[in-house]
């Protein structure tokens, strides 16, 4: 069973997903690993593309590996992101049409969406101030288009949960477990 956390930048996924598998036996945790991409963040098409593939070939491991399956960040959330990118004209129409045609086959692989859509000016705020590294998450105009993505997402996909943003990761850890429990007692 494939769950995938989504959302805006620093609101809290991997830390649900990790108190999650703390309360979960048969849970798999699958964390970004933007370490892993062979691209400069600066090259924004072949950095995010690249990822997009990667979260693909991951997906379809899991699909044979019995367990529960939670994904921080997935097919949803890198749809979101390639689509505030596109409107935030970081990349032309066939850069966003090729992207999307990586991950639309996918869409409907997971059991659910949990996604975290918190405020722009509150992830920013939570922005670690790391030397020479700024990137485009840092930006606050982007993450306005960002969290404009996310909300758009409402009624193209299915089986999304927009959780409350007025909660910390730890208040929202029962909430996502009573729901995963209902999920997998009914499957």
């Amino acid at each position: 069973m494939i769950i995938e956390f989504a959302g805006m930048p620093r609101s809290g996924k991997t830390t649900i997903i990790s108190l999650l598998s703390q309360k979960l036996n048969n849970s798999i945790s699958h964390f970004e690993r933007f370490d892993l991409i062979p691209f400069k963040i600066n090259d924004s098409y072949n950095y995010n593309f690249w990822y997009a593939q990667y979260y693909v070939k991951e997906l379809l491991k899991a699909t044979n590996k019995k367990g529960l399956h939670l994904f921080d960040r997935g097919i949803i959330d890198r749809i979101a992101f390639g689509n505030a990118l596109a409107k935030y004209h970081r990349w032309n129409k066939k850069q966003h049409q090729d992207y999307f045609s990586i991950l639309k086959p996918y869409v409907n692989y997971h059991e659910i969406v949990f996604i975290r859509n918190i405020k722009p000016e509150d992830s920013l705020k939570r922005v670690k101030k790391i030397k020479n590294k700024v990137n485009i998450t840092h930006d606050l105009n982007f993450l306005k288009v960002l969290h404009q993505s996310y909300q758009d997402l409402e009624g193209q996909y299915k089986k999304l949960i927009y959780l409350p943003i007025n909660l910390r990761p730890k208040e929202l850890t029962p909430i996502a477990l009573d729901t995963l429990e209902k999920i997998v007692k009914s499957s």
